[in-house]
């Protein structure tokens, strides 16, 4: 059983903007004699190390809950609304965010208390992981730290009808949500860098990387963003149709497996082969955008909203088949 966790725990588990992924532990194979004690050793590395990363993920997603500030401020201020109208809108953005900055460092303060994971067993990838999610994690809520701040800035400055400092803040603004977005392709290509290339999940960060790179395209263009665009479209259906070769490979493992064990892997690798669905999904918003333009060097900014509208959606299903992974995961490594 141990053995075959191996080409199981390669499962995505996406945290909002900043997606997770398990490795393969790669233990080398002991003696016949020695196999059912180091299956039993193996076994309870794979449990700890979900445990752990349960607990990582617990607190993510109540940093997560500060999105719903981002949100709230991007569709909030609407061009025929009166300056009346957006003082008390902001008036009452600013209550959000400073719930969602109260939770940014409570949740900050969490994962200070975090140590690394450690394991006995020397050939695991898990310790390096646990390092790289910690890093990464720590990344994340920093910078939507910063982008709560800017966001509390621009509040006030509607309020105040300043538009001085509105007009300061604007290259803010947008730089920090591109930040946010080139932090998250620069997380999933350093966790790629840790999979092997024949799991699936290889295939999804790849896929997730061109739906950031396709975002980018769409809300920052400059001079090249519809080339950048139909790069991060072709991208993306390429490694969809790579990670669904990768899937058939992933089928072979639940030969060996019988009963709950063997549901409970299978459900791992549908909501894989669901995760290319969602990738399909987004191949077809970015070609789209494409098609429309919404890349252009001058883009209408609500065409260009309306697009980034439907990728954030994807984005969300990919962070709920994360999250059911990790669960699923959790009971694989129980004891049958």
């Amino acid at each position: 059983m141990a053995r075959l966790i191996s080409a199981l725990t390669a499962v995505l588990l996406g945290l909002t903007s900043a997606p997770f992924v398990f490795a393969n532990p790669r233990v080398s194979p002991p003696p016949p004699s020695a196999q059912r004690a180091v299956d039993s050793d193996e076994m309870q590395v794979h449990r700890d190390f979900a445990d752990w990363m349960q607990r990582v993920s617990a607190i993510v997603q109540r940093a997560d809950t500060a999105n719903q500030a981002f949100a709230q401020f991007n569709a909030a201020f609407r061009p025929d609304s009166s300056q009346r109208e957006m003082a008390a809108t902001a008036r009452e953005l600013r209550v959000v965010l400073a719930g969602s900055r109260a939770t940014l460092e409570a949740t900050l303060a969490d994962l200070a208390t975090v140590e690394p994971f450690r394991a006995d067993a020397e050939d695991t990838d898990y310790p390096a992981l646990s390092e790289a999610i910690l890093r990464d994690v720590r990344r994340y809520i920093d910078n939507m730290l910063a982008y709560v701040g800017v966001m509390d800035e621009a509040a006030t400055a509607i309020v105040n009808n300043d538009r001085r400092a509105l007009e300061r803040l604007a290259p803010s603004i947008n730089a920090s949500a591109s930040v946010l977005i080139e932090g998250q392709i620069l997380t999933l290509r350093t966790r790629q860098r840790l999979m092997d290339e024949d799991t699936a999940v290889y295939h999804t960060l790849g896929a997730m990387i061109a739906m950031y790179e396709g975002m980018l395209a769409i809300g920052f263009p400059v001079t090249d963003g519809a080339q950048r665009l139909a790069a991060a479209a072709d991208t993306a259906a390429r490694w969809g149709q790579s990670g669904r070769e990768a899937i058939l490979g992933q089928r072979t493992t639940l030969d060996a497996l019988r009963g709950e064990q063997r549901e409970i892997a299978g459900r791992i690798i549908a909501l894989e082969d669901t995760a290319f669905q969602v990738n399909d999904r987004v191949v077809g918003v970015l070609r789209a955008a494409l098609a429309d333009g919404a890349a252009s060097a001058k883009p209408d900014d609500a065409l260009a909203n309306s697009y980034l509208t439907q990728l954030a959606q994807l984005e969300s299903e990919y962070i709920e088949i994360g999250r059911e992974q990790v669960v699923l995961f959790q009971q694989l490594t129980q004891e049958p």
